[in-house]
């Protein structure tokens, strides 16, 4: 993004090769508010013409693979016997099945389309933000400021949010981001306790801790998942600014193909991830108020 920038600025872009998007930020509470929550949500969706969970298990064949390989290498580089010259048959196998493996999962990253409606991913998240903007518009919390952002690109690689970092004046000690992606499929409602593979950065405890308590005051089942890679838009933050962020999502079997629709939603799981964010907010603003 800062190449095409530059490239503007330069006046040598190619403006017939630019695809465009657009982000729409709503924004509510005091400029100079103590604490920022910027809630995000994606409003694009992309269909894969591969099965999602061939894609998923390929994926993990090939990253072990990967790993397995990096092993054997090791061993036979360094030890007294080439365990891989031993071993050719085994390992020309071996081989095969891992390139095979991660050409399913990079095909399925490029054979894409729009067959997928996107009301899971990420209509339900869309509508969980429009009721959350009503909701703060009217109950307003002393010392905070909320944003709303409603990303487009975050299947293209979440390019709306990084956009929105690049060119959001951030401080990070004051801004906490919570991203409502993929709610609304297949119960129990989860959310994610940290990421371990990406610079182990963890999710905010403070924020999971409160969402735990909240739902057993409420009766409502959650549960709480690691997950391999940082895949919405609280990654640009989270990762590059460091700022605390947390991702409401749960496990779903329809996104990304054409049963992402409106019939497969489960509305109650919807409400019950709009009833958490909003007890929490009340919280904060009970708390606010004692002080």
């Amino acid at each position: 993004m800062r190449k095409v920038e530059k490239e503007r600025e330069d006046g040598t872009l190619n403006i017939d090769q630019v695809i465009t998007s657009h982000n729409v930020i709503a924004e509510i509470g005091p400029e100079d508010a103590e604490q920022q929550i910027l809630f995000t949500a994606h409003f694009d969706s992309i269909s894969s013409k591969i099965p999602l969970r061939l894609s998923i298990i390929s994926m993990m064949i090939g990253f072990i693979g990967i790993f397995i390989y990096s092993a054997l290498y090791g061993v036979s580089s360094f030890g007294e016997e080439n365990f891989i010259a031993l071993n050719f048959p085994a390992y020309v196998i071996f081989a095969s099945i891992l390139a095979a493996s991660m050409g399913i999962f990079f095909a399925s990253r490029s054979l894409r389309g729009n067959e997928s409606h996107g009301i899971i991913d990420d209509g339900t998240g869309v509508a969980i933000l429009l009721e959350l903007a009503k909701f703060v518009k009217i109950h307003s919390i002393p010392g905070c400021k909320f944003i709303f952002g409603f990303y487009g690109s975050e299947e293209s690689g979440l390019i709306g949010s990084t956009y929105d970092y690049i060119n959001r004046v951030v401080d990070k000690n004051r801004l906490r981001v919570i991203s409502v992606d993929m709610i609304g499929e297949k119960p129990p409602l989860a959310y994610v306790k940290r990421i371990a593979l990406i610079r182990n950065a963890r999710m905010d405890p403070a924020l999971n801790e409160q969402i735990v308590s909240i739902a057993e005051a409420l009766d409502i089942k959650i549960e709480g998942k690691s997950f391999p890679y940082p895949g919405s838009d609280f990654a640009p933050f989270m990762l590059t600014g460091g700022c605390a962020a947390n991702w409401f999502s749960n496990r779903s079997r329809v996104i990304h193909s054409k049963h992402d629709h409106l019939g497969n939603v489960d509305q109650e799981m919807v409400n019950d991830a709009l009833t958490l964010i909003v007890a929490y907010l009340l919280q904060k603003k009970s708390r606010s108020i004692n002080k």
